[in-house]
């Protein structure tokens, strides 16, 4: 490869801005210049071996897989691209090598401020592992209101700062238009002083996929079922907004060394279509926290109490950690912090913020399915999808009923298990559904 005093300067700063040691930087440098281990030894006067072990390190720094020769190949390449994208973003010499030592720049958007944060390192070191090992290009994040989705997307992000160029967050919470979305992106991408873009979101779209491949990105989207179309079992988008499903299809599909993730409380068509164990498009239902993860949330507030009733406490609220801080500041103010009174009163209490969550959630319901979780509430005993539908007593056919309790499901709102027997699947409703839908939803 041939190197001129510019792209030397330019692999000195490479070197810097991965946080290569000065030993590792001698072999970088080389080995960019076309030395062979032995060759870089010589000059060194260390050992090959040495110079295999250094240049090990500056692959991992480098995030470079493969095995021999491969890697240099692939950190010449990388290297040798990232050095024309900074000419092209930095013409001038100096300005281009200054541009490789820029730290990663972010833009956090309304992203939570976490000053406390809960376990999750299951879900952590998956999603890590997907990201880092298995390259995936596009996650879903799927879990109802409260369930600790943002927070989650945020610790994550936080941890995997030095692994990105670039890291944005934001929110469609109000539902921008998709123009307004991708302009946004491509000034926080590039100068947003530039003329040169495309009124086209396609052509759009694929300038932003450029970014992907160029620099190592990750795009986090919260609230993505604001854009979807409310009771609509498919996950499809509300008119005008289709486009955003064609930027989810793309990055999912082409091939790059970024990463999206979706926050929704609903499944998009997209993630049903691309997801699966073996390509790069993965989906991570959210649970409640563990009981052991919920009891720290508690201990918070400095609650008191048997640890059997704090246990059901727990497994009333499903570990839902918003509903958790709720009731649990309750319990602190109104029942002295004694979890043992709370629950003598076999009661269920839902906060305004927590039932406004709900609300939220349930008016994107269709009535079918607003009818269904009546049903499940109405009944004490778990049913079958044959009760279900007489029960209802609609002409609704068993297969779109099917469809809909895969759509309640997928939404956290209903809990499914095999009776114990027959091991028929039954259904049934999680404590603070059915306390809401009996006390506070709006039927038809």
């Amino acid at each position: 490869m041939p190197i001129d005093s510019h792209f030397e300067e330019f692999l000195n700063a490479e070197a810097y801005a991965h946080h290569l040691s000065k030993a590792e930087r001698e072999a970088f440098v080389l080995a960019l210049n076309g030395l062979d281990a032995i060759a870089i030894a010589a000059q060194l006067d260390i050992r090959p071996e040495a110079v295999r072990q250094r240049l090990s390190q500056v692959y991992q720094k480098f995030q470079i897989q493969g095995k021999g020769p491969v890697k240099l190949a692939k950190l010449q390449q990388l290297v040798q691209s990232r050095y024309h994208d900074c000419q092209a973003i930095a013409p001038d010499a100096d300005s281009c090598i200054n541009f490789a030592c820029i730290p990663p720049r972010q833009d956090w958007g309304e992203a939570p401020d976490l000053s406390v944060f809960y376990g999750r390192a299951a879900e952590l070191q998956t999603l890590t592992e997907w990201i880092l090992e298995e390259k995936c290009r596009l996650i879903a994040l799927l879990g109802m209101g409260g369930i600790g989705k943002t927070a989650l997307s945020v610790k994550l992000a936080k941890q995997l700062e030095p692994e990105f160029d670039f890291i944005i967050w934001r929110s469609l919470r109000n539902s921008p238009p998709i123009e307004e979305f991708l302009a946004d992106l491509l000034a926080f991408f590039c100068d947003p002083n530039t003329t040169d873009r495309s009124s086209d979101v396609a052509e759009t779209i694929s300038q932003i996929l450029d970014y992907f491949r160029r620099f190592r990105c990750l795009l986090i989207l919260d609230d993505l079922e604001a854009i979807l179309q409310p009771g609509d079992r498919y996950g499809r988008y509300q008119s005008g907004y289709e486009p955003y499903g064609d930027l989810l299809r793309r990055i999912g599909e082409i091939p790059h060394h970024s990463c999206a993730i979706a926050l929704a409380q609903e499944k998009p068509r997209e993630i049903s279509l691309l997801a699966s164990p073996s390509q790069s498009v993965r989906l991570l239902k959210l649970a409640g926290l563990e009981r052991s993860e919920a009891e720290k949330l508690l201990q918070e507030k400095q609650l008191t109490g048997s640890q059997s009733n704090w246990h059901q406490l727990i497994h009333d609220y499903r570990g839902n950690p918003l509903a958790l801080r709720m009731v649990a500041t309750t319990i602190q103010e109104v029942f002295n912090r004694n979890v043992d009174e709370y629950i003598e009163c076999q009661t269920l209490l839902l906060s305004d913020l927590f039932i406004e969550i709900l609300e939220q959630q349930f008016n994107r319901l269709s009535p079918i399915q607003k009818e269904i979780l009546l049903c499940l509430a109405k009944d004490s005993h778990p049913l079958s999808i044959q009760t279900l539908r007489e029960a209802l007593g609609t002409t609704i056919g068993t297969s779109e009923l099917i469809e809909h309790l895969e759509a309640l499901s997928g939404r956290s709102l209903i809990e499914t298990f095999k009776h114990q027997h027959t091991h028929e699947t039954l259904f049934t409703l999680q404590p603070v559904i059915n306390k809401y839908v009996k006390k506070y939803a709006r039927l038809p």
